[in-house]
């Protein structure tokens, strides 16, 4: 996966001062993302007639080999869903910079990209397959084992969620002055990549895949506004397993072949097994952090007030949890203590 992604201004109701932390909300309207990814995902089953007596008498019947046999017999296939797409979007999400000029480092925390923030990202799927030698009864037919997979275009699929959550609180930043006064930023995050795709009304969500986020950047202030703008560049190709049930029933109309010119009626049936995954990203993103007055403790959300909002967030969090927003007290623990913080400053 290649990110590229610019955070540009930001808004700051106070002058340029040695340490400071900045609360950063993306600016949806105002930042793009292209993606463009592709997900290869082998499986393997069988292929049998959809015929029925009583629902679908008309329907085709499959006999594996050339010769023999009788009724409607499974076909053992072994196949690839192949899906690809391009989506431009508007991102969404959250951070903290925690910044300090004089010591020259920094921490960000809290880092949740919603990449996507509710769009649907269309695939193009086409389906490779191979099977055993069989025959087909209306229509009549001989399919012989490809040489080859034989590609066959399919329906498309989507790609419904695409986040980046920060893992573990990511300190080290180094933060060096320029000349033009302005600052130099390098550090990287640990993060959870989660997608989840939709393929032949299946929904399938791999674990989510950690890694780092490099970034690097400038950091300049004028007057009451600072802009932070960060290049990040990554690769990102993975494998999992999906951890699917078997799939039933999937119906798909193969091409005869001998004779050419009419289609065989077959329900599909199988197990995914892996998904491989290829993601490009191409990304300008404003990110806008207002500081009128030091952070409320407890305002998850940023939206100056605490309240249930912000009590159901620090619950979604509880436990083991580090570099989450809930961990109010830095111990990587969101417990009855940071509890007994939010609740110290609930809004009336």
């Amino acid at each position: 996966m290649v990110v590229t992604i610019v955070f540009g201004t930001l808004s700051l109701h106070a002058t340029e001062c040695p340490a400071q932390l900045l609360e950063f909300e993306i600016d949806s309207k105002a930042s793009i993302a292209q993606q463009d990814s592709s997900f290869d995902i082998p499986f393997s089953g069988a292929l049998i007639g959809d015929y029925d007596p009583r629902t679908n008498p008309e329907g085709t019947q499959t006999r594996p080999g050339l010769f023999g046999g009788s009724g409607n017999i499974p076909i053992d296939y072994s196949a690839t869903f192949m899906t690809s797409g391009s989506l431009q979007s508007n991102p969404a999400g959250i951070f903290q910079f925690q910044v300090d000029l004089e010591s020259g480092t920094g921490t960000i925390s809290g880092l949740d990209l919603d990449l996507l923030a509710g769009s649907v990202g269309e695939l193009g799927t086409s389906l490779g397959i191979s099977w055993q030698t069989f025959r087909s009864f209306d229509p009549g037919s001989i399919f012989f084992e490809p040489p080859f997979p034989l590609e066959i275009p399919l329906g498309g699929g989507s790609i419904n969620v695409f986040t980046m959550t920060q893992s573990e609180l990511a300190g080290g930043f180094i933060i060096t002055p320029n000349r033009d006064g302005t600052w130099n930023v390098a550090g990287a995050v640990p993060v959870l990549t989660q997608v989840e795709l939709t393929i032949f009304d299946q929904t399938i969500i791999p674990p989510a895949t950690p890694g780092l986020l490099p970034i690097a950047g400038t950091l300049s202030f004028e007057g009451d506004f600072a802009t932070l703008q960060i290049l990040i560049q990554s690769e990102f190709e993975d494998q999992v397993d999906p951890g699917l049930p078997p799939f039933e029933g999937i119906p798909l109309e193969l091409p005869t072949i001998l004779p050419p010119g009419d289609f065989a009626g077959l329900l599909m049936s199988g197990q995914i097994s892996l998904v491989d995954a290829m993601t490009s990203l191409d990304t300008d993103i404003i990110a806008v952090a207002t500081i009128g007055a030091e952070p409320i403790p407890g305002d998850l959300n940023g939206d100056d007030l605490v309240n249930g909002e912000d009590l159901g967030i620090m619950l979604s969090e509880w436990g083991f949890c580090p570099g989450c927003i809930a961990d109010l007290d830095g111990d990587e623990q969101v417990n009855g203590i940071d509890l007994g913080i939010l609740l110290a400053n609930w809004s009336i």
